[in-house]
């Protein structure tokens, strides 16, 4: 079952799930980098499915609003990393680290509820990348950014580490236990316009 951002938030605050926020990275700038390389026609969300048969570093920014959006991301295989940083922050919210083991995504920053998670891991969906994205996906991610700026990267595998200090919240098994537990009530929190679509949504009558 698929849950709206809105609701999965009330949720996630309303249960409780505070912790203090925590980000970091393990570098700034790409190190051993070699040629350029042309991946045209490639999207993030592509990443997801097979990788791009290359070990390289891709760098991307756009303007968002009045801010600045860049993005780095290492590719090796089936693993990658994308580092986001949004200079200056947008309502509190400047950075976000991706780090993907073809298996699972985990996500951490300052991009979550008001910096009332640390992060959280999900089921990566290669039949459908772009699926994620209605879930439960920081909106810094869009699985449509193209794959641009590309060079050989000499992979140094702990680019791909997950942080020992941060606690991931499974966004899978979570929803899935607060479907079971969920009381339909919850949804009168909601604006009134979202109050119907929260009730279809946990299966309320």
């Amino acid at each position: 079952m698929k849950v709206s951002k809105s609701i999965l938030a009330l949720l996630l605050v309303s249960s409780l799930v505070f912790v203090a926020a925590c980000g970091g990275g393990p570098s700034e700038e790409a190190d051993d980098v070699g040629e350029k390389i042309d991946v045209s026609g490639k999207v993030f969300g592509d990443l997801f499915v097979d990788g791009f048969g290359e070990n390289m570093v891709c760098n991307y920014s756009a303007p968002v609003d009045t801010s600045m959006l860049s993005v780095t991301t290492y590719v090796s295989g089936n693993k990658f990393r994308s580092e986001y940083q949004m200079t200056p922050p947008i309502e509190g919210q400047g950075d976000l680290t991706m780090v993907s083991d073809g298996q699972y995504a985990y996500m951490w920053g300052d991009s979550f509820l008001g910096e009332g998670m640390q992060g959280y891991k999900m089921p990566v969906n290669v039949a459908d990348p772009n699926s994620m994205a209605d879930e439960n996906v920081s909106e810094f991610v869009d699985f449509e950014m193209p794959m641009i700026d590309c060079s050989r990267w000499k992979v140094n595998n702990s680019y791909f580490d997950v942080p020992s200090d941060v606690s991931f919240l499974d966004m899978g098994g979570f929803q899935d236990s607060m479907m079971d537990a969920v009381d339909c009530s919850i949804c009168d929190m909601m604006p009134e316009g979202e109050l119907q679509s929260c009730l279809d949504s946990l299966g309320c009558n």
